[in-house]
C-alpha cells in the first residue's frame, strides 16, 4: 500500500469518527433542530466526560464541537480551554501547549476567565498553567513538574483545614520532586510559624523571596510580616509590608505594624528617661536601618524633660557615635547643644564626623556654616573662609554666610 493511500485511509477512518459522534448527539437530543446546538451539546457532554474523568471521550466531544463552533469566539474559548485540560490530563503536553497558544500570545498569564474554564476546575486549571510553563531554571519532565503541582495544590488545601500532619509530609513529597522550588521554603515557613519557631519561620521566608514566583509573593509576604514581627526582626516587618501589591492584604496587617510602633513608642521613651548604650545597641538591632531612632530619643528627652539635670550633653555624644544616628537635623542640634555649653571643638568635632562634613553639596551648607562658625571661634580663620565661599559658590544667596566672610574679612 502506498503512503498516499495509507494516508488517506486514516482520513477517511478519522471523518468517520467525527460522523459517528455528530450522529450520536443528533440522536441524543432529537428535539433540537438548529445545527449549532448540536455543537453545543458536544461542548456540554465534553465537560460531563472531563469531570467524569472520562479523558478520551471528552476528546472526542470536544474534537466535533470545534467544527461547528469555529465561529462563535465565546463558545471556542472554552472549547480551546477544555481541549487542554483534556490534553494535559491525558500527558499530551504539547499538544495542551498548542490549544492554549491559540487562546493566547502569552498563555504563561492567561486568566481561567480568558479560557472560558469553569471555577470548579480551577485547581487544574493553575496546575496545568504552572506546570507548562515553569517559572525559573526547572529542568525536569512536565511529568514531575504536573506530580509536584497536584501535591502542592494538596498542600495548600491542608494549610487552609490546619492540617501540618499533613503539611509536613507533602513537604518532603514536594522536596522528593522539585527540591529547589521556592514554595517548599514558603510552606515551610508557614509550618515553623504554627510550631511557634518564628526565626526559623523567618528566615525560610527570607530564603523562598527572591525567587518565589510571582502569584504566590504577597502571600509570603504576610506571612513573613507576621513571623518577623514575633522574631522582633521589625524593621523587616515595615520593609516586607512595603513590598505588599494587594492593598487589602496590607490592610488587613495593620494590627501588627500597630504593635510594632507601640513598642518603638515604649523603647524610645525608655531610652529617653535612663539612657544606656547597651540598651541602645539592642534597640537599634530591633529596628536596623531606622535612621529616625536617634533622633527620636533626643526629641523626646528633650521635649518631655524626663533625663535628669545635665543628661543632654551625655545623651548628645552618645547617640552621636550610632551609625545610624545620620541624621542632619540631630548632627546640628547635638553640636548647637554643645556649643551652648561652650565645648567649642567638642560641638566641631561631632559636625566633621558626620557623614556630610566632606561632601561640599547644596544640602550640606548649614552644617557646613555652622562648621566654619566653630572654625573663627577657635581661631582658623582660614579654613572659615575655605568654607563660607564654598557655601557662596553653592548657594549664592546665602546671606548669613556673605556677612560671616564680610567681618572675617573686616578681622584680618
Amino acid at each position: 500500500m502506498s503512503n498516499d493511500q495509507l494516508m488517506s485511509g486514516i482520513t477517511i477512518r478519522k471523518f468517520a469518527g467525527v460522523l459517528v459522534i455528530f450522529l450520536t448527539v443528533i440522536l441524543a437530543c432529537p428535539r433540537v433542530s438548529p445545527a449549532g446546538d448540536f455543537y453545543q451539546s458536544a461542548l456540554k457532554e465534553g465537560r460531563e466526560f472531563y469531570r467524569q474523568g472520562s479523558y478520551k471521550q471528552a476528546l472526542e466531544r470536544f474534537e466535533f464541537a470545534a467544527f461547528g463552533l469555529m465561529d462563535k469566539p465565546d463558545l471556542m474559548r472554552h472549547v480551546r480551554g477544555y481541549s487542554a485540560l483534556t490534553l494535559f490530563q491525558l500527558s499530551r503536553f504539547d499538544a495542551a501547549r498548542g490549544e492554549l497558544e491559540k487562546l493566547s500570545g502569552q498563555p504563561n498569564k492567561l486568566k481561567m476567565e480568558e479560557a472560558g474554564i469553569d471555577p470548579r476546575d480551577k485547581d487544574f486549571f493553575h496546575i496545568m498553567i504552572r506546570t507548562l510553563y515553569p517559572q525559573g531554571e526547572i529542568t525536569v519532565t512536565p511529568g514531575t513538574r504536573r506530580s509536584f503541582e497536584i501535591v502542592f495544590q494538596e498542600a495548600l488545601k491542608s494549610v487552609d483545614s490546619g492540617d501540618w500532619d499533613a503539611v509536613a509530609k507533602k513537604i518532603e513529597k514536594l522536596a522528593g520532586l522539585i527540591s529547589r522550588d521556592p514554595r517548599i521554603a514558603m510552606l515551610r515557613g508557614e509550618w515553623l510559624f504554627t510550631a511557634k519557631k518564628y526565626a526559623a519561620a523567618c528566615r525560610q521566608m527570607e530564603e523562598a523571596l527572591p525567587s518565589i514566583q510571582p502569584e504566590f509573593r504577597d502571600r509570603l509576604l504576610f506571612d513573613m510580616v507576621r513571623a518577623c514581627e514575633r522574631s522582633e526582626r521589625f524593621e523587616r516587618v515595615f520593609s516586607a509590608h512595603r513590598e505588599i501589591g494587594d492593598e487589602a492584604i496590607k490592610r488587613s496587617l495593620q494590627p501588627v505594624l500597630d504593635a510594632v510602633q507601640s513598642r518603638r513608642q515604649r523603647e524610645v521613651l525608655a531610652l529617653a528617661r535612663d539612657f544606656d548604650r547597651g540598651e541602645m545597641k539592642k534597640f537599634v538591632a530591633l529596628f536596623s536601618g531606622d535612621r529616625e531612632l536617634a533622633m527620636d530619643i533626643w526629641d523626646t528627652a528633650r521635649d518631655q524633660g524626663v533625663l535628669a539635670f545635665g543628661a543632654m550633653e551625655s545623651l548628645a555624644l552618645d547617640l552621636t557615635r550610632f551609625p545610624e544616628a545620620v541624621n542632619r537635623r540631630f548632627i546640628l542640634k547635638a553640636s548647637k547643644w554643645l556649643e551652648s555649653k561652650k565645648k567649642f571643638r567638642a560641638a566641631l568635632k561631632i559636625l566633621e564626623k558626620s557623614p556630610f562634613a566632606n561632601k561640599y553639596v547644596l544640602d550640606n551648607t548649614e552644617i557646613m556654616y555652622h562648621m566654619g562658625r566653630l572654625e573663627g571661634v577657635l581661631g582658623e580663620n582660614a579654613r572659615a573662609r575655605d568654607l563660607m565661599r564654598r557655601i557662596i559658590s553653592l548657594q549664592p544667596d546665602h546671606k548669613a554666610a556673605r556677612e560671616y566672610l564680610e567681618r572675617l574679612k573686616g578681622g584680618s
